[in-house]
């Protein structure tokens, strides 16, 4: 298996006016005469800054599925080259942003990628008191999606809530629960429900997972960038940003996308997986969990007591013939429930 890092290129997001290169010469010479800087003189900085990583991000992607010593990846190199003889200026601004004050700046200080210079806590577990929430049929879009489809094999976790903040819950030794597919120990995958369509699974928090030495803290971009001062704008701008994760209350189903994993020691940084031959695997890395997930609700269309049943897939749309295996929603009645089928 491959590990696939979200490499350090400056991915600035665009939220100040234009500045053409006239505008950037006038800001560089302000610099090299130690003049004061002024708001609209960051504005032209991070614009600057922001068409170079646009265009350098989009190359790198290239680069990054691409064996190391192909000829088309050698000619995006040169292509990343001949961009940064375009943005002479990069390293200069760079380094002026990064070590300005937000009171220098006059507007929200910007993240690079993972050249963050802000840390993030993470959740302090001894914090809370927690009590058992509920149970969850959990598809495991972490490590499962290293190897197939999170949603072929899901298995029950345990979830628990922080009695002081009913928003916050956490899976509770995921990777140690039976049917999980992987061997883990102890540990928890935090997550915020505090704003129904963005929810957040805070970094810093171990799973009780190893992955080759290294013991793994699982969390999504919504809930890395967060805990790094940023709010919910800016994160939706970030250019590796898939979708919202989401709970939908109809069918008590969290969906979290965005998917990322580090370890202690790696600073702040995010990672995904790859597959063998260097494409991303990031589509796939989505996890869902279905709450309120009654084991002993494991039935066959054939075997149903309750008479007549209808089933309907997590979309509302009623289904013929559910599929072994699959999650739907059995209404036989008046009743409803979420059922996954023999």
């Amino acid at each position: 298996m491959k590990i696939f890092k979200i490499i350090a290129v400056l991915a600035v997001v665009l939220l100040a006016a234009c500045g053409g290169s006239d505008d950037a010469s006038k800001v560089a010479s302000k610099i090299q005469s130690n003049e004061q800087l002024t708001e609209s003189d960051y504005k032209v900085m991070v614009d600057y800054c922001g068409k170079y990583a646009e265009s350098a991000q989009k190359i790198q992607d290239q680069i990054n599925n691409l064996p190391v010593d192909s000829e088309e990846s050698e000619k995006l190199n040169e292509d990343m080259s001949d961009l940064a003889s375009k943005y002479p200026l990069v390293s200069e601004f760079f380094g002026k942003i990064t070590t300005a004050t937000e009171e220098e700046v006059g507007y929200r200080m910007l993240a690079f990628r993972h050249v963050i210079y802000k840390k993030g806590d993470g959740v302090d577990m001894a914090a809370h008191q927690w009590e058992h929430f509920t149970t969850a049929l959990f598809e495991d879009g972490w490590l499962t999606s290293s190897t197939g489809s999170p949603a072929d094999t899901p298995w029950v976790v345990e979830v628990e809530r922080a009695a002081d903040d009913e928003s916050l819950l956490r899976i509770v030794s995921p990777y140690k629960a039976e049917g999980s597919t992987f061997a883990g120990d102890e540990g928890y995958i935090a997550l915020s429900m505090a704003d129904h369509d963005f929810v957040k699974v805070y970094p810093n928090v171990l799973c009780g997972y190893t992955h080759m030495g290294y013991p793994l803290n699982l969390f999504n971009l919504e809930g890395f960038f967060d805990m790094l001062g940023y709010d919910r704008e800016w994160i939706e701008l970030y250019p590796k940003f898939h979708d919202n994760s989401y709970y939908d209350v109809d069918t008590k189903t969290i969906t979290i996308y965005n998917c990322r994993y580090n370890f202690p020691g790696s600073g702040n940084s995010a990672y995904l997986w790859s597959g063998n031959s260097g494409e991303s695997l990031a589509d796939r890395m989505v996890a869902r969990l279905h709450l309120d997930y009654d084991p002993a609700s494991v039935l066959s269309p054939e075997t149903d007591a309750d008479g007549e049943a209808e089933y309907y897939n997590l979309q509302g749309i009623r289904v013929t013939t559910p599929a072994a295996g699959g999650i739907y929603i059995r209404r036989c009645g008046n009743e409803a429930v979420k059922v996954r089928v023999n």
